[in-house]
């Protein structure tokens, strides 16, 4: 069974959206979002294992049986449907998801942050432009699948 996650009920105090095309029309949200985790760069996949180890001992955590690389898809899950597929975790630090959405041969990755804790905001700070990176690719992944590329 998916483990579920309720994000909170207030607007976030962060939050960023990302959007392009979509080569392949046939993808659900979460396989589109899978498609794109396993097309990461491998300076991505290492940035994010680096960032694992640094916040360890922060106590912030990339999720259960998240040992390396991005993997945000084995999250636990907010809603999943054809169209929309979101994930997260909430952490002592902060709460946060991630969003797929695809419509009409277009994807909408949304980043959603409710702080918990003022390290919470150092964390953002200190992963912001790696972020921002890693979701461009993401999005220039999808655009550049050949067409029935499996998800």
């Amino acid at each position: 069974m998916t483990e579920r996650l309720t994000p909170p009920d207030a607007p976030p105090d962060w939050f960023d959206v990302h959007s392009g095309p979509v080569a392949n029309p046939d993808w659900t949200a979460r396989q589109a979002w899978e498609y794109a985790e396993r097309h990461m760069p491998l300076w991505a996949m290492v940035a994010m294992g680096v960032r694992s180890l640094v916040v360890w001992p922060l106590g912030l955590h990339a999720g259960r049986g998240q040992t390396k690389g991005i993997a945000l898809s084995r999250l636990p899950v907010v809603e999943e449907r054809a169209g929309a597929f979101e994930t997260g975790l909430i952490d002592r630090h902060l709460t946060f998801t991630l969003r797929t959405e695809l419509k009409d041969s277009h994807a909408t990755i949304t980043t959603r942050i409710w702080f918990n804790h003022w390290l919470g905001r150092v964390y953002l700070g200190v992963v912001w432009i790696g972020h921002k990176l890693i979701l461009r690719h993401a999005l220039r992944s999808l655009a550049t699948a050949r067409k029935g590329a499996p998800a």
